[in-house]
C-alpha cells in the first residue's frame, strides 16, 4: 500500500480520449487554439470566446494595481469582501476561498452566486455591511443577477447611513462611490461628503507633479483646493442641466449595423457625438486612438467617450448589439 489513488477511465472512453489526443497532436490543434482558429469548432464566432487564454498574463501585468487594492482594503479596515457574481464569474473566487481559506490581516472572502433569498440573507448575516468590500463580478457588465445583487447591497448600505444619521444627526459620514448617480443618492440619505476615487487619484497625481517642481506645500494645497472647488462647481452645473458629465463606457460588440463598417463609414462621432477612443480585438490586440479606417468586428470591445445621453442614443438603436 503506497497511499496513492489511481484514477482510470472506462476502457471504451479511454480509447476515445487517447484517439482525440492523437488527433490534436497530428493536426497541430494546440497551436491553432492559441491562434484563435474558430475552425476547431464550427468556424463561427468561437474566436470571440477565447479571452481566457491570455487572462493569466494580463492579470500578471496588473499585479501592482491589485496589490494597491489589497493595501487599500487593509488601510480602510475592511473585515469582509463579498463577490457578487453568477456562474463563471464566481467559480474562481469560490475555488480560491476553498483553497486558501482566510488569510490573516486580510478581509475574509465570501461569494454570493445564488438568487435564493434565504442564501442572500445568510450571507448578509455573516458580514458587517459597514466594513465589507463589495466586488461586482460580471464578464459583460450587463448580467442581470450581479446587477440586482449590487442594487440590493447598495440600498442596504444607504439604509445603514440613514440609521447612523438617525442615531446621531451631527455625525460626519464620509462615503465613497464610483458612479455619479450613487453619489446623489448617498448625499440624499445623509452622507456629509461622498468621494469619487477617480477625482482623488487625479488630485494625488497633481500633488506629486507639483511637488516634483519643488513648489511650496502651501501653494500645492491651495491649488488642490481650487481644483476640488472647480470640480464640485462643474459637477453641480452638470446635475442642474440634467446633461451629466462626459464619461468613458466600455461595451462588447455582438452585432448590429456597425459590424463590418470602418469608423469613417459608421460616422459615430458625427451622428451621435460619441468618440471611439479604443478598440480591443478578440485576439487581445488593443488599437488605441483608432483611425477612420479601423473596421469594427463582432466581438470587439469598444471604449466610448461622450455624454451619457449621447452614448445611450448610440446603444438604443439598431446600430449596436452589445453583450
Amino acid at each position: 500500500m503506497t497511499g496513492e489513488t489511481v484514477l482510470r477511465l472506462p476502457r471504451d472512453l479511454d480509447v476515445a480520449v487517447r484517439a482525440e489526443l492523437d488527433a490534436w497532436r497530428a493536426g497541430d490543434k494546440m497551436k491553432r487554439l492559441w491562434a484563435r482558429d474558430a475552425s476547431l469548432w464550427t468556424g463561427a464566432d468561437e474566436a470571440s470566446w477565447l479571452g481566457w487564454l491570455d487572462v493569466a498574463g494580463e492579470q500578471l501585468g496588473r499585479a501592482s494595481a491589485l496589490r494597491e487594492l489589497a493595501a487599500e482594503a487593509r488601510a480602510e479596515r475592511f473585515t469582509h469582501a463579498l463577490v457578487l457574481g453568477m456562474g463563471g464569474s464566481s467559480l474562481c473566487p469560490e475555488v480560491l476561498k476553498m483553497t486558501f481559506g482566510r488569510i490573516g490581516g486580510h478581509p475574509e472572502l465570501f461569494v454570493l452566486d445564488s438568487t435564493d433569498p434565504a442564501q442572500i440573507r445568510a450571507i448578509e448575516r455573516r458580514i458587517d455591511l459597514a466594513h465589507t468590500l463589495f466586488l461586482v463580478s460580471s464578464k459583460s457588465g450587463t448580467t442581470l443577477e450581479p446587477n440586482i445583487f449590487m442594487q440590493y447591497f447598495f440600498d442596504r448600505a444607504r439604509q445603514a447611513v440613514r440609521r447612523i444619521r438617525g442615531f446621531n444627526p451631527t455625525v460626519q459620514i464620509l462615503a465613497r462611490v464610483h458612479d455619479l448617480a450613487w453619489r446623489a443618492r448617498l448625499l440624499d440619505a445623509g452622507a456629509a461628503e461622498v468621494i469619487q476615487p477617480e477625482e482623488e487619484a487625479a488630485s494625488t497625481l497633481i500633488r506629486h507633479a507639483l511637488e516634483r517642481l519643488s513648489l511650496p506645500r502651501e501653494r500645492v494645497l491651495a491649488y488642490l483646493n481650487r481644483y476640488r472647488s472647480t470640480t464640485e462647481r462643474v459637477r453641480a452645473q452638470a446635475e442642474e442641466s440634467a446633461t451629466g458629465l462626459p464619461q468613458v463606457r466600455e461595451i462588447s460588440l455582438r452585432g448590429g449595423d456597425l459590424v463590418g463598417q470602418s469608423l469613417g463609414e459608421a460616422r459615430v462621432r458625427e451622428r451621435f457625438g460619441v468618440t471611439v477612443v479604443a478598440v480591443t480585438r478578440t485576439t487581445g490586440e488593443t488599437i488605441a486612438d483608432p483611425t477612420a479606417e479601423t473596421v469594427l468586428r463582432t466581438g470587439d470591445r469598444l471604449r466610448l467617450f461622450g455624454l451619457p445621453q449621447q452614448i445611450d442614443a448610440l446603444l438604443s438603436g439598431s446600430q449596436v448589439l452589445i453583450e
